[in-house]
């Protein structure tokens, strides 16, 4: 009778496994396939690819214009790199004027000087205003935050006398690579 017993036993365990495999997918599911339809085929190149303008116009907070090259917004950079445009001869004091890379909170992460000629063109035309636009570069090379990949490039007018009037600036969205 025990014996009957164990063999009922194995006769209902072998069952319920037999059973359950038999149930089993044999292919993993989607569980949203129709996510899938949705999303075209070039999104990721549309986010990941900013158009790069080679010269990309910005507007300030005075309404100046501050053209930098071979740029574009959210376009990704990496360190180093250069940053090569123009700016009105009055941003610059001695021929230098900060821009900074800083968290989208806020949070300076570097500043550096762009350096132009901004005296060279005066000297050999007295009848340049501070609305010239004078060449400019600024060389960046850091360490930055591997949890930090948007970022706000500002540039700002050089204002040693800290009047209000004098101040201005700029920012473009860019990302880190």
């Amino acid at each position: 009778m025990k014996h009957t017993y164990h063999i009922l036993w194995l006769l209902l365990i072998s069952l319920v496994v037999v059973g359950c495999s038999a149930n089993a997918p044999q292919e993993p599911m989607d569980p949203f396939p129709e996510a899938i339809d949705m999303v075209p085929e070039n999104a990721w190149e549309e986010i990941t690819q900013p158009t790069i303008l080679e010269e990309y116009s910005l507007t300030t907070q005075n309404g100046n214009t501050i053209i930098l090259n071979d740029f574009g917004e959210n376009i990704a950079l990496s360190s180093p790199f250069t940053l090569s445009g123009k700016a009105p001869r009055k941003w610059f004091f001695e021929g230098i004027f900060p821009v900074s890379l800083e968290a989208p909170n806020g949070d300076n992460i570097i500043t550096v000087w762009a350096t132009g000629p901004w005296l060279d063109t005066v000297w050999g035309n007295p009848e340049l205003t501070g609305e010239d636009m004078i060449p400019f570069t600024a060389e960046f090379e850091f360490s930055a935050p591997l949890w930090l990949t948007e970022w706000k490039l500002v540039l700002r007018a050089d204002n040693p006398s800290g009047d209000e009037v004098n101040d201005d600036s700029t920012e473009v969205q860019i990302q880190f690579q």
